[in-house]
C-alpha cells in the first residue's frame, strides 16, 4: 500500500467515525500532518518513481481506442468509481446497452458505448494514483 492509499484509507475511516452531528466543523488531519504523526508508522510502497513506468501501458490503451474514446473511458472510470468497476458488472452493463432500443438518432452507437467500458476496464488495471499522475501531465484539458 502506498502512503497516498493509506492516507485515503485514513480519510474514509475518519469520515465513518465522525458522522455524528457532534463532530460538525471538525476536519481530518492534512496529508502532511498525517505523515508527521500516524503516517510515519508502517512501511509503504514508493509510487513516485513507478508512475512514469506505467505511462507506456496507458499510451497503448490510448492509441488502441483513440483520443476521444480514451477520455470518455477515463471519465467513466472516475465517475463509476475505480473500485466499483469489474468484469461482471461491465458485461452486464454492455448487455443492457446492446439490448436497449434507441429512440431518435443516438449520439453514440451501442458498440461505441461498449468500447468505452472495455477501455475503462483496461485502465482499471492501473492504480488510481498512476492514472491521476498521467492525467495531470499527459491529458491536456482546454
Amino acid at each position: 500500500m502506498t502512503k497516498q492509499e493509506a492516507y485515503c484509507e485514513y480519510l474514509r475511516d475518519w469520515a465513518d467515525s465522525h458522522e455524528d452531528s457532534g463532530f460538525e466543523g471538525c476536519t481530518p488531519a492534512s496529508y502532511d500532518e498525517w505523515l508527521d504523526n500516524e503516517g510515519a508508522e508502517g512501511e509503504y510502497d514508493e509510487p513516485a518513481s513507478s508512475y512514469k513506468s506505467h505511462f507506456p501501458a496507458i499510451e497503448t490503451i490510448r492509441n488502441k481506442y483513440g483520443e476521444e474514446l480514451f477520455r470518455m473511458a477515463l471519465t467513466y472510470l472516475f465517475d463509476a468509481g475505480h473500485s466499483h468497476i469489474d468484469e461482471e458488472n461491465a458485461e452486464e452493463t454492455k448487455r443492457d446497452i446492446m439490448a436497449e432500443k434507441p429512440t431518435g438518432t443516438p449520439v453514440m452507437t451501442p458498440g461505441f458505448q461498449c468500447h468505452i467500458i472495455d477501455a475503462a476496464l483496461e485502465l482499471k488495471q492501473l492504480s488510481v494514483w498512476t492514472l491521476l499522475a498521467y492525467v495531470k501531465t499527459q491529458v491536456f484539458i482546454q
